[in-house]
């Protein structure tokens, strides 16, 4: 009884820091990029279109990323759960 409460724990934890570390990759990735885009906006080697467009293809990157570890932590779910059902089994 108290195994498969501690494995839903596990679980939700594992979930917890995956979430987590995707969102703060995402602002941190956006926070450099727009950090040394404007520095060479500031030093005119950039204009204020390319800054935007910088931030714009940033962000269809990011989103792309995102979605591709999404992907990898249902996979790592599924195999879990594949795991805890063989057991049962």
């Amino acid at each position: 009884m108290v195994f498969p409460i501690n494995a839903g724990v596990q679980v939700s934890r594992l979930q917890l820091v995956l979430e987590l570390s995707r969102y703060l990759a995402t602002g941190l990735t956006l926070l450099c990029v727009v950090y040394l885009s404007a520095q060479e906006v500031l030093a005119t080697t950039l204009s204020i279109g390319m800054l935007f467009a910088i931030v714009t293809y940033t962000g269809y990157f990011t989103n792309a990323m995102l979605s591709l570890t999404q992907g990898w932590q249902q996979f790592l779910m599924l195999s879990l759960h594949v795991m805890r059902v063989s057991d049962i089994l």
